[in-house]
């Protein structure tokens, strides 16, 4: 635009320019401007921040194909991110009943000066609960006359007891309450306490133990189990999986066999 021959501009407009930077460098020019110069250069100021403004806009299409960027990209991500929250959540659940079971037995061995090894388990899981545990651990609900069932106050279930004679106890757990699965190896898990003649004969087991059926495969004197072995086990029951997690550090790691 030719400096002796642009239009002039009105206040208003120049006052809608008054921010923009070439505006302001312009004014230091104002008095070597002739005539409408001035005038000339501020409609060009004008004239550059409208296109940059056009320049910088999304059009539809741009926007519409980042859209559907972003749903394929969640699409694939966030089942694993669930799936990787559920096995958090299990096994926060599993230790904190496995940390609560141990505290409970060390409070009745203390309570009752016996260790837990030497409970009389031939009573079955209904008496050694009620007797050792209830008051340390409660249950909202105690049923049956040799196993038993019941709610805890954080919404776990212990779903069944098993009476293993004099060999121990067995308590199977609902981590996540009545919701499902409800299936073993993905939210039901299972516990036992064992006597100390069956460690003796065992020494891989311990006081507070996973499914010490597996122990029985091994024979007697056998001092550990490798954790090919262990999943081996949970891959054929899911009665087996607690002792794999155990093992694992309460992990849930990639190549455990039952979706959670």
């Amino acid at each position: 635009m030719d400096l002796l021959h642009a239009r002039r501009v009105s206040p208003s407009e120049l006052r809608s320019c008054r921010f923009n930077p070439l505006a302001i460098r312009i004014s230091s020019v104002r008095k070597s401007a002739a005539g409408g110069g001035f005038s000339s250069f501020v409609t060009h100021a004008c004239e550059y921040k409208t296109d940059k403004k056009a320049k910088s806009a999304f059009t539809l299409a741009e926007v519409l194909i980042t859209l559907v960027i972003i749903g394929v990209v969640a699409a694939l991500t966030t089942p694993v991110l669930m799936a990787n929250y559920r096995k958090q959540e299990i096994s926060i659940r599993l230790t904190k009943f496995y940390s609560n079971l141990s505290n409970a037995v060390k409070l009745a061995e203390v309570e009752y000066r016996t260790p837990s090894t030497r409970w009389d388990y031939s009573k079955g899981a209904y008496a050694i609960w009620g007797k050792y545990l209830q008051k340390y651990m409660p249950l909202d609900e105690i049923t049956a006359s040799s196993c038993i069932g019941g709610k805890m106050h954080d919404g776990t279930i212990i779903t069944q007891g098993w009476d293993y004679g004099s060999t121990g106890i067995g308590i199977e757990i609902d981590v996540n309450g009545a919701k499902g699965p409800n299936a073993l190896g993905r939210d039901r898990f299972e516990f036992d306490l064992l006597s100390g003649t069956y460690i003796k004969e065992h020494p891989v087991a311990k006081a507070i133990d996973t499914y010490y059926y597996m122990y029985n495969s091994y024979g007697t004197n056998v001092t550990s189990i490798s954790r090919e072995d262990r999943l081996k086990f949970c891959q054929n029951s899911g009665y087996y999986c607690s002792g794999l997690i155990m093992y694992d550090g309460w992990e849930i790691k990639s190549d455990y066999p039952y979706k959670i």
